[in-house]
């Protein structure tokens, strides 16, 4: 059976007139999210049963469900977009909700998703890398090694980046604010599929982080 990766993701791009700290202090802020994408619950992995034969999900030895908490209506946050499965060669536009389900196999690896890299290691933990984007924009950063997750603990990683447009003329400066929630649920039992009107499930934000790796820049 494969491990389970969970990921919760909070992404904003502000242009410069509302980039403000009472804004930055918002993203990230969320205890609940009703999801229809799939859940683990007591060692069992449920999904919609249109994936009850995707190759990529039945032989995968590392599963992660990504949900987004995104923000509309000028920064309310009340959309949680789903897609049955993330594309096999998402590296994924952070800029966008990329929420669903995606199957890894050991020999692909690195497995990439978004701003990570992600590897199982002989411990059963896995490591968590952080590699760089364009789309952060500046300062530039290196790629490195943001933590190593075990079973049941959760770790929380937040970025931050500046987009600067105006010498081309296209628009004016963003900053764009990340916030990601990892909980590493290890070993699967077994794996059930269910109708999608059966799967809206409440996910709460983990009560215990077992670390916060904050690697956010001052930026004007």
């Amino acid at each position: 059976m494969p491990h389970i990766l969970q990921i919760y993701k909070t992404v904003l791009s502000i242009e410069k007139p509302d980039y403000n700290p009472d804004i930055r202090k918002r993203i990230g802020v969320w205890k609940e999210i009703q999801s229809t994408i799939g859940y683990c619950n007591n060692h069992t992995l449920y999904l919609p049963k249109e994936l009850e034969h995707n190759s990529s999900i039945l032989n995968a030895d590392l599963i992660i469900l990504q949900d987004s908490i995104t923000f509309e209506n000028k920064y309310n946050i009340n959309d949680n977009r789903s897609s049955i499965q993330l594309q096999n060669n998402v590296t994924g536009n952070i800029l966008f909700p990329n929420t669903g389900v995606k199957g890894f196999k050991n020999h692909d690896w690195p497995w990439r998703l978004e701003l990570f890299d992600f590897k199982i290691e002989e411990d059963e933990s896995i490591n968590v890398w952080f590699q760089y984007d364009d789309i952060l924009g500046i300062p530039k950063r290196d790629n490195h090694k943001i933590a190593a997750l075990h079973g049941g603990h959760t770790i929380r990683y937040k970025v931050n980046g500046k987009l600067d447009f105006t010498l081309t003329g296209r628009k004016q400066r963003a900053f764009v604010e990340c916030d990601y929630v990892m909980h590493y649920f290890g070993f699967i039992d077994r794996i059930d599929f269910v109708e999608k009107n059966n799967l809206e499930y409440t996910k709460l934000l983990p009560e215990q982080i077992y670390r916060i790796i904050d690697e956010r820049k001052l930026l004007k």
